[in-house]
């Protein structure tokens, strides 16, 4: 399953620890609940967090407005005294998630992303570690299905794979790049995905496709452009958006401060 974690500017508090996410939307609440953050962050599971915060809820002890997420394989949220979430289906379809005093389960074969604040542009960033101002949040979730993971390990008919420290995919018949890179519906729906989780790459960067024989690479006219590295002579290359480049085995692709190895 892919999460990505997004936040807007303006007020309050967000935190997040491994696979536990708490949201403050009130900035002073912090002031007076470093007794709250702590022990729901560092549980020793989800489920854990979980039965704390809703045993605290139950026993009427004076807590802030919050809402706790679980984004491990199985997500899910508890909010206190806050409204519901908003849910996008898959099929881009916008419902009211509750969210209530006990842990709610979320499907994620049918959930596309999950809201707390206005649906608006200014929601960028993604959230790695640590606690930051944070005027609302949008969580997105896409889980993996077992089609998707065999075309994962699968060679690409060329041979070519895209390789991050974090991963190795096939170029097969194309990949779209970036921080949040699933195309949904449109000109670019057959492409897989290759998240990129550098807050320096645009939701969608780039994309990588075989044409006539060649692999070749094209800038989405992403915010900080795509930079190809030649393997052999180290000469790069700042690539125009929309403008495909020719690359071969050992160029580099320098999109924000993550380098993508062509193979």
């Amino acid at each position: 399953m892919d999460v990505l974690l997004e936040m807007s500017p303006g007020t309050g508090w967000l935190a997040r620890e491994n696979d536990r996410v708490l949201y403050l939307p009130n900035p002073e609440a912090v002031d007076v609940a470093h007794d709250v953050i702590e022990p729901l962050l560092v549980a020793r599971s989800v489920r854990a967090a979980f039965d704390l915060l809703t045993g605290w809820i139950d026993s009427e002890r004076p807590l802030p407005l919050m809402v706790l997420l679980g984004i491990d394989d199985d997500p899910r949220a508890v909010a206190h005294g806050l409204p519901a979430l908003v849910a996008v289906t898959a099929e881009g379809i916008s419902k009211s998630f509750p969210v209530g005093s006990a842990p709610t389960a979320i499907d994620c074969t049918s959930i596309r992303a999950l809201t707390l604040h206005d649906e608006d542009e200014r929601a960028s960033g993604m959230l790695t570690e640590g606690v930051v101002r944070a005027g609302g949040f949008r969580l997105h979730l896409r889980a993996a299905t077992p089609t998707t993971a065999v075309e994962e390990d699968a060679e690409s008919p060329d041979g070519y794979r895209l390789r991050t420290e974090e991963t190795s995919v096939p170029v097969g018949d194309g990949v779209i790049l970036g921080r949040w890179p699933h195309a949904g519906t449109g000109p670019r729906s057959d492409l897989a995905p290759l998240i990129v989780t550098d807050p320096a790459v645009s939701r969608r960067h780039a994309e990588v496709r075989v044409r006539d024989g060649a692999v070749v690479v094209v800038d989405l006219d992403s915010h900080n452009g795509t930079t190809v590295v030649a393997g052999e002579t180290g000469r790069s290359f700042r690539l125009e958006p929309e403008v495909a480049f020719p690359v071969e085995r050992g160029d580099r692709l320098l999109v924000g401060d993550t380098v993508i190895t062509v193979e």
